[in-house]
């Protein structure tokens, strides 16, 4: 599997129809190309991979796998390491702890 690092652009909090939430995630790459992952809480992989750690609108993400058959899905088995922190630019107010 194929490897990138790419940066956090945009999440959606949805529903899903069995009335749990999870998250869409929306990516672009170094060269411009756009990804996206599902994101469950309820499954394995989110625990597992630390993925609520990583969920932040301007993170720069390594370690996301590329799904072979399709060239714009993330695996979400990934396991994302940071890279760069913008979340501070990304923000009009910033996080305060």
């Amino acid at each position: 599997m194929r490897t990138i690092v790419a940066t956090i652009t945009k999440i959606k909090n949805l529903k899903s129809k069995y009335g749990k939430k999870f998250y869409y995630v929306f990516f672009k790459d170094e060269d411009g190309k756009n990804y996206k992952t599902c994101i469950y809480p309820n499954m394995r992989n989110y625990r597992n991979n630390n993925w609520f750690k990583f969920l932040q609108v301007g993170l720069t993400l390594g370690g996301l796998e590329v799904v072979s058959f399709n060239n714009s899905i993330i695996n979400a088995d990934s396991k994302p390491y940071i890279i760069e922190d913008n979340t501070l630019k990304q923000s009009k107010h910033p996080k305060l702890f």
